[in-house]
């Protein structure tokens, strides 16, 4: 696909739930969706905390459970000799503490967005992954699995920023979602052409998936919701560096929703390094 070009897509027939015929073509994230009103109307504004303090939790608990796990079987390695009793318990202060420090240059990082650590690889890798066990732990106290989902992606925004990516004009990849107002799609499709973006449109994870391997960007600026946003980036943002804007959804979930385009085209500024 060249330069400013859209991705063509077919249309899809309405979904239907419960005998209803829904007014949208539902993405694979809202397949459960029963058309009720989602929480705070579909417009998160979480910040980045959130998701840093149950990621942050989490971690000092799986310290904890290490260092429990370490109390019941060191007096079984006793046993068997006191060296080996003494170099496992060197090995795991050791590990504990390297993990610790990175974990800590990991936050630092986030929240000046500056590399303090080579690579933003391992960092997206490890934010991933432990986002199961943060909504986990957010379900304890009653937070919402989309509030932690768009705290992790402005966590994750952050980490790409912190690589401070720059690339040419035609390597930036803007993924837009088919479910945007049209007034709000072409002004964005006026924004991508006027920077010389290359453009797709993805009707969900696995058309995005493959527009990324046919279009090869070094850099990918996507919105979508919170669900797709964090599916497609623990696909490809350890790879490739990759901003995503959560959408705001009024009517609900893949019909008219809306970004700020001011917000997109202050992210195309950065991966391109306008205006230094």
């Amino acid at each position: 696909m060249g330069v400013g070009q859209m991705a063509l897509r077919t249309e899809v027939p309405a979904s239907e739930v419960d005998g209803r015929v829904l007014d949208r073509q539902l993405g694979d994230a809202w397949l459960g969706w029963k058309g009720g009103v989602e929480e705070y109307g579909g417009d998160f504004r979480e910040g980045r905390r959130l998701f840093l303090l149950l990621s942050t939790a989490t971690v000092v608990i799986g310290i904890l459970a290490a260092l429990f796990l370490w109390f019941l079987i060191s007096p079984r390695l006793g046993l068997i000799g006191a060296w080996l009793q003494g170099l496992v318990r060197v090995v795991l202060v050791a590990a504990l503490g390297l993990f610790w420090v990175w974990y800590a240059l990991t936050l630092a990082s986030v929240l000046l967005e500056r590399r303090l650590l080579l690579g933003h690889g391992p960092r997206q890798r490890f934010m991933v992954g432990i986002v199961p066990w943060a909504v986990r732990l957010g379900r304890l106290f009653g937070i919402s699995r989309d509030r932690i989902f768009n705290s992790f992606v402005r966590v994750s925004n952050s980490v790409a920023r912190a690589t401070h990516p720059r690339v040419a004009r035609g390597e930036l990849l803007l993924l837009l979602p088919r479910c945007l107002t049209r007034e709000i799609r072409r002004v964005l499709l006026d924004l991508g052409r006027s920077h010389h973006c290359q453009i797709a449109t993805a009707s969900g994870g696995t058309v995005a998936r493959l527009e990324i391997e046919k279009m090869k960007p070094r850099a990918i600026l996507t919105m979508a919701c919170e669900r797709d946003l964090v599916s497609g980036i623990g696909d490809v943002a350890p790879e490739i560096p990759v901003i995503a804007i959560p959408n705001r959804r009024p009517r609900g979930p893949c019909k008219d929703t809306q970004v700020d385009p001011e917000e997109v085209e202050g992210a195309i500024r950065f991966f391109l390094r306008l205006g230094e």
